[in-house]
């Protein structure tokens, strides 16, 4: 019986292409080659702090406390696959979980990190939308890669891919390296300013703006057809600002240099300047807010 829950990032790791693996060398030394690879990913996991749940076959459960250290575990778990020829394809997942007596995992986020491991090729690694909000170090590694939808949902759920490969193996930990040290001087935005209708609002990191129809219980209220009574929010998390969309149109983001994205009951992180509208892509829509990072 499940005994307690906790919010963690679930991993799971699957070897690609073990079954031709098996008919191309035979069950004793393909069983040999794959325990050495489940060996290797082991030690990378131990090493780097996780926790092994279990192991299925060729794939690997595991867990970490933060999204950035599973991203920099996953990282560096297919750089040593790969120089070891294998590939990996792989699924993570941040939310609340039930541990069971007997060490176990359950819950959507378990079931979702799972889905996104099979929906990946070799050599992807994907992660859902409420992990990718909740990166702070790993977040400059990872784009947008497509909607699919998750297992035991109805709607389709804004999916990215974290870009682990580089030319120089060591150019991940030189960006993190990096990245955290802008973090420690303060170097992330601070304040959102927000424009619409004539007016500038703004969000600190301590604040939060509603965005909707209904005067009573928004601070940014946006008199169209198209709007829920609380459509989306504004706020501040792990280091970041977010976008919440609460609505049954959606919210479409655009920011500066990436694609647009349509977001319904989602949230994801501003990382450029850029604007949203509520419930039509931006190029159509009358009910633009433009927003600014400082």
């Amino acid at each position: 019986m499940p005994q307690n829950t906790d919010h963690l990032t679930v991993v799971f790791s699957d070897i690609v292409g073990s079954s031709q693996l098996y008919a191309s060398l035979g069950n004793e030394r393909a069983k040999q080659k794959i325990d050495e690879a489940i060996q290797a990913m082991s030690d990378i996991i131990v090493a780097s702090h996780g926790q092994i749940i279990k192991t299925i076959g060729d794939e690997i459960m595991y867990v970490y406390a933060e999204p950035d250290t599973a991203c920099e575990a996953a990282a560096r778990m297919n750089t040593e696959l790969k120089a070891i020829h294998f590939t990996l394809r792989t699924g993570i997942c941040f939310g609340k979980i039930v541990r069971a007596e007997d060490n176990d995992l359950y819950g959507d986020t378990v079931n979702n990190a799972a889905c996104l491991a099979r929906t990946a090729q070799a050599n992807q690694v994907l992660l859902d939308s409420n992990t990718y909000a909740n990166l702070s170090l790993a977040r400059g590694q990872c784009e947008y890669f497509d909607r699919i939808t998750l297992k035991g949902q109805s709607e389709q759920s804004l999916v990215y891919r974290l870009n682990w490969e580089q030319k120089d193996t060591n150019a991940f930990d030189a960006t993190m390296v990096v990245t955290k040290a802008i973090s420690a001087a303060n170097g992330l935005p601070t304040e959102l300013q927000v424009n619409y209708g004539g007016n500038t609002y703004y969000v600190d990191t301590h604040s939060r703006i509603s965005i909707g129809r209904d005067l009573g219980v928004v601070q940014i209220c946006i008199k169209h057809k198209n709007a829920s009574r609380k459509h989306c929010s504004l706020s501040y998390r792990h280091g970041k600002f977010i976008l919440e969309d609460h609505s049954t149109n959606g919210t479409y983001l655009l920011q500066d240099g990436q694609s647009e994205v349509f977001l319904r009951r989602e949230s994801t992180p501003l990382l450029t300047n850029g604007k949203f509208s509520i419930g039509q892509p931006c190029g159509m829509s009358e009910t633009i807010l433009e927003y600014q990072l400082d």
